[in-house]
C-alpha cells in the first residue's frame, strides 16, 4: 500500500490515523486487518470500493459535522500551458459548496444530500459503484419521493435494475480524501506554483509532464529517468541556458 500511504503522508488528512477512518471508534473489525497483514492474506491489488467499509455518518462525521459546513467557498487555482514561456493561467471558482448564507442551513449547494432531512438511495450495477441508473430521493419530512432513472441502462421494461440499494454515503463522491492521486499535469502545477519547479526555465511544463507521463519500473529508475530526459534536453536545446545553470543540473 506504498501509494496508499505516501498519498495519505500529503493529504489534509495526515494526522489522521489510518484506522481512525477505516475502523473508527467502537467497532472491532480492525482485528481481522490485523490478522491478514500478519497472515499475509489480503489481497493484492486491494479492490475498491471497500465492500465492508463504515459509512461517512458513523466515522467521517466525527469530525466534518454537517451542521458545521458553510456557505460559498472562493478557490483559486494557478495552471501553466505548455509553451515555451510556461504562461500562467489563473483560475477562480466560487464553490456553491452550501446556501448563499451559512445560516441558512444545507438548504441548496453541492453538499445539500448530507441534511440529515434527506436521504438519497441508489442502485449501481457494476463492482466499482460507476454506473448508476437508478436514484431515489426522499424528503424526511414530508416523505416526498422522488425516483430518477437512465432509461438507455435499465432493464427491458423499466424494471428496477439488479444491484443493492444503498443510501449514498460520502464516500460514494468523495472517495479520496485521504488518498489524492494527481495526474502528473496536476502535480507539476501544483510544483511551479510553489516554486518547487522553475517557471522562468523554458517550456519545462511540458517537458516534466511528459516525463512524469512515462511507467518506469521503479521510483528509483523514475527519478533517474526523469533527471536524465530534462537534462538531456537542456543541454541539446538551450546549450547557453545549461552552462549558466550548470549547478542545477
Amino acid at each position: 500500500m506504498e501509494p496508499e500511504y505516501t498519498a495519505h503522508r500529503h493529504s489534509p488528512h495526515a494526522r489522521v490515523a489510518c484506522v481512525a477512518r477505516h475502523d473508527g471508534p467502537g467497532k472491532l473489525s480492525g482485528l481481522y486487518q490485523v490478522y491478514a497483514t500478519v497472515d499475509d492474506v489480503y489481497p493484492r491489488p486491494i479492490p475498491v470500493p471497500i465492500k465492508n467499509l463504515r459509512p461517512g455518518r458513523a466515522v467521517s462525521e466525527q469530525c466534518h459535522w454537517p451542521q458545521k459546513f458553510y456557505g460559498r467557498k472562493l478557490q483559486l487555482r494557478t495552471h501553466y500551458r505548455p509553451d515555451r514561456d510556461n504562461t500562467p493561467w489563473r483560475i477562480g471558482l466560487n464553490m456553491k459548496i452550501g446556501p448563499l448564507q451559512a445560516s441558512l442551513g444545507l438548504i441548496g449547494g453541492i453538499l445539500w444530500h448530507i441534511n440529515s432531512r434527506v436521504r438519497v438511495d441508489y442502485i449501481a450495477v457494476d463492482p466499482g459503484r460507476q454506473q448508476i441508473p437508478w436514484v431515489r430521493y426522499t424528503n424526511l419530512d414530508s416523505g416526498a419521493v422522488k425516483v430518477f432513472r437512465d432509461k438507455g441502462q435499465l432493464p427491458k421494461g423499466g424494471t428496477l435494475p439488479q444491484g443493492e440499494v444503498r443510501t449514498m454515503d460520502c464516500i460514494d463522491c468523495y472517495n479520496r480524501p485521504s488518498h489524492l492521486y494527481q495526474s502528473p499535469e496536476q502535480f507539476i502545477n501544483g510544483a511551479m506554483a510553489a516554486g518547487r519547479n522553475p517557471a522562468e526555465l523554458p517550456e519545462i511544463k511540458r517537458l516534466a509532464v511528459k516525463f512524469c507521463t512515462i511507467q518506469y519500473p521503479s521510483v528509483v529508475a523514475a527519478r533517474e529517468g526523469i533527471r536524465a530526459g530534462i537534462t538531456q534536453f537542456y543541454h541539446l536545446k538551450y546549450p547557453d541556458l545549461f552552462a549558466r545553470h550548470s549547478t542545477r543540473w
